[in-house]
């Protein structure tokens, strides 16, 4: 029973393998090194985002759908606005257990309904 291991295609002898980690963890800080290098990461740039009124007599629907994994845990919610920026209507949806883009396209449906209800 012993001595079958010798004749499998990855067998390596205990004695060589502290020779196999070295040459593993060697080429992995090689690899690291070199992608650090080649790599440039650009300075963080800021934007201002701010909420933007609808046009005249138009309503306005934000929403966001997320999940907690992906798959996972998952919920979307919304708000509906006039064109002076006032609050509508709103909602928060337990959508149950789906990908956040599930989550996200739930909340479209969820915001577009209401707002066909509002009779927008």
């Amino acid at each position: 029973m012993e001595k079958q291991g010798i004749f499998e295609q990855n067998f390596v002898c205990p004695a060589e393998s502290l020779s196999v980690i070295r040459k593993v963890v060697d080429s992995f800080r090689i690899d690291t090194e070199v992608s650090n290098r080649i790599v440039s990461r650009p300075a963080r740039e800021w934007k201002w985002i701010k909420w933007l009124y609808p046009p005249s007599s138009w309503v306005k629907l934000n929403t966001d759908g997320t999940s907690r994994g992906n798959p996972g845990a998952a919920g979307a919610g919304g708000l509906i606005r006039d064109d002076n920026g006032r609050w509508l209507e709103g909602f928060a949806q337990n959508v149950g257990y789906a990908t956040a883009t599930i989550a996200e396209l739930w909340g479209i449906k969820v915001g577009l309904e209401l707002t066909w209800a509002l009779g927008f």
